[in-house]
């Protein structure tokens, strides 16, 4: 399982297209964009920023590279989730 954090929010998923996904749900809550449209603006906020382009949303593995550049950006930060302690009560 893959999982990125903001200062704000944690996103989760089995592959970078999930995490993307992740990401896109909870910016759709506040922007209602859809996920075409919020895609043409990660494309137009990180290359006006940072001049780092960002692939077409169709280009293969195009959430993957996204996910990687938003950690190289630092806007998503990768962390390990903590294993869920086991109980030593058997019941």
């Amino acid at each position: 399982m893959l999982h990125y954090k903001t200062f704000f929010a944690e996103y989760s998923g089995e592959t970078p297209a999930d995490v993307i996904q992740a990401v896109y749900a909870d910016a759709k809550s506040g922007t209602g964009m859809t996920f075409p449209e919020w895609w043409q603006y990660q494309k137009d906020v990180w290359s006006l920023k940072y001049e780092q382009p960002i692939p077409d949303m169709d280009e293969p593995d195009a959430a993957g590279k996204l996910l990687e550049i938003l950690v190289h950006l630092g806007a998503l930060e990768e962390f390990k989730k903590p294993e869920p302690k086991k109980s030593s009560f058997i019941g």
